[in-house]
């Protein structure tokens, strides 16, 4: 512990006061010390109130820098895999072969309309998929030798088709057949077994004109498509004429031409006779009246005339009845 006289002391000496007489003396060396020690003590004070206190700031932490990821590099595609090949159904039946002949003309049908109405049947028959394949009459012709085909395409009895047939190696034949009866067209059809050498479906149709086959050669096949699977034959769908006004116009305007030709015959005639007795007869007349050789040069050049008048009028009244007998029957 510090004296009370001389903390005093001190006290007096920081503040610059005489020591009281009654307080002793302290030694100058001591007291300096003292004196010295407390002014820096002061000083301190004074600049620790000076000097804020600094906080120290805490650094945001900078964001650490990322390497860049590497591009992931593209994959290469997969390799199509195969598909498996659809199993076989061994329980479907298997569809047998047929060859189909050509057209069988019978009478008033073009060899033009009959390739066409042949080549309608071959694609409906394939469309339909009842038969496992189809030969056309190229195919038969390929197939077959030419002695076979002299012996075979010519005959249209059964046993001739079930030669065929074997000789092609198909179990079926399809026989088509058109001709016309009057003024319609009759189209037929029929599949034949080989190897029962008989008739197994037959189909007719009747149609009014050619524009109308192509309808009726759809329902001839599908009807007898139907009729060999056994299933319900739908009827036979109605037909109208399609060429009946054209038919009737033509026959009019010929019916007119003849008709011209009659009227021609007669202008002919009447040609032929006017100028007969127009000029050559009163000629003729004059001469055997007065036998001068003036009459006679009239004569003559009267009968000139009259010759080229009557052939003329005949030429008129030949076309005239020509055409008549053509066109107005």
């Amino acid at each position: 512990m510090i004296p009370r006289h001389l903390l005093l002391v001190l006290t007096l000496l920081l503040f610059g006061l005489p020591v009281a007489a009654g307080v002793p003396a302290v030694p100058i060396s001591s007291s300096s010390v003292l004196v010295s020690q407390a002014k820096k003590r002061k000083k301190r004070r004074r600049k620790r109130k000076k000097r804020p206190r600094k906080r120290k700031r805490k650094k945001a932490a900078k964001p650490a820098i990322k390497a860049p990821e590497p591009k992931p590099e593209p994959k290469a595609a997969p390799e199509p895999t195969p598909e498996p090949a659809p199993a076989l159904d061994e329980s479907a039946p298997e569809l047998p072969g047929v060859a189909v002949l050509d057209m069988e003309l019978v009478e008033g049908v073009s060899d033009g309309v009959a390739k066409l109405v042949n080549e309608l049947m071959l694609t409906r028959i394939a469309k339909a998929k009842v038969f496992g394949s189809v030969i056309g009459s190229s195919d038969i012709a390929q197939m077959i030798s030419l002695e076979q085909q002299k012996t075979m395409l010519g005959c249209d009895e059964e046993s001739c088709i079930a030669q065929l047939g074997g000789a092609l190696g198909v179990p079926l034949m399809i026989v088509p057949g058109m001709g016309k009866l009057g003024n319609d067209y009759v189209m037929t059809l029929k599949i034949t077994d080989v190897e029962a050498a008989q008739v197994k479906v037959r189909q007719s149709i009747t149609v009014p004109d050619e524009p109308a086959m192509a309808k009726g050669m759809e329902w001839l096949v599908d009807a007898s498509l139907a009729e060999f699977q056994g299933k319900a034959v739908l009827p036979a769908p109605k037909l109208e004429r399609t060429v009946a006004l054209v038919e009737a116009e033509q026959g009019g305007a010929l019916k007119v031409v003849g008709k011209a030709g009659i009227a021609l015959a007669v202008v002919g005639v009447g040609v032929a006779g006017g100028v007969h007795f127009g000029v050559v007869a009163p000629a003729q007349q004059a001469f055997k009246d007065q036998p001068t050789r003036a009459n006679y040069e009239n004569a003559k050049a009267a009968m000139d005339t009259g010759n080229m008048g009557l052939a003329g009028g005949l030429a008129l009244s030949a076309t005239g009845g020509l055409l008549w007998f053509l066109f107005a029957n």
